[in-house]
């Protein structure tokens, strides 16, 4: 009965007593997530891999974005807030940053990617990277450019445009990401 009652004590001073069972689960969750080393870049182009965890499916998909493929790693957990990095399945594989407060409910998201063309098609072509530092800004670049033939001329002539962009965002001490003031920029071309 000793025993049992010096454990209950112990516990209950390392913190386990003030936790919810989210905070439990969510916990264990993290404990088996690596931290990325930083800086981390990547590009549209770039393959996007990502650990194996042994994580159940049900637990994964409680807490991953939707679409998401893997775990990359953790990028910060604290008291208040935590930051994971996901790869996430599209036209692309992409990473995505998550944070969450400290039961596991979603804060906030991005995507290392800032452009909608990566690539090219018939309409578009483009190059997207995206970095995230050692002080977790997140910095995203992109450089678009946009066809459309004009074919009410005699002659179809093809008009494109050129936007490059560039934002900075950060994390703010409750774990949501905005982005830096003065910290972005458009600038957009046109041309023939």
């Amino acid at each position: 009965m000793k025993r049992i009652t010096l454990l209950l004590i112990v516990s209950c001073l390392i913190g386990a007593c003030n936790q919810s069972p989210e905070m439990q689960a969510f916990d264990k969750f993290k404990k088996k997530i690596p931290l990325v080393k930083l800086p981390y870049k990547k590009a549209c182009f770039d393959t996007v891999s990502h650990l194996a965890l042994n994580i159940p499916d049900s637990i994964f998909k409680k807490y991953a974005p939707e679409g998401a493929s893997g775990i990359i790693g953790i990028l910060k957990d604290t008291d208040y807030y935590s930051v994971i990095l996901y790869s996430v399945a599209g036209d692309i594989q992409y990473p995505v940053i998550q944070t969450y407060d400290p039961e596991g409910s979603k804060l906030n998201d991005i995507g290392l990617i800032a452009g909608t063309c990566c690539g090219s098609n018939n309409t578009c072509s483009g190059y997207s990277w995206g970095e995230i530092t050692k002080d977790l800004s997140i910095v995203l670049r992109d450089s678009e450019k946009v066809f459309k033939i004009d074919t009410s001329l005699k002659i179809p002539k093809v008009k494109f445009s050129l936007i490059n962009k560039s934002e900075v965002y950060a994390i703010n001490d409750t774990g949501y990401i905005r982005l830096k003031p003065n910290q972005a920029q458009a600038i957009q071309q046109s041309g023939l």
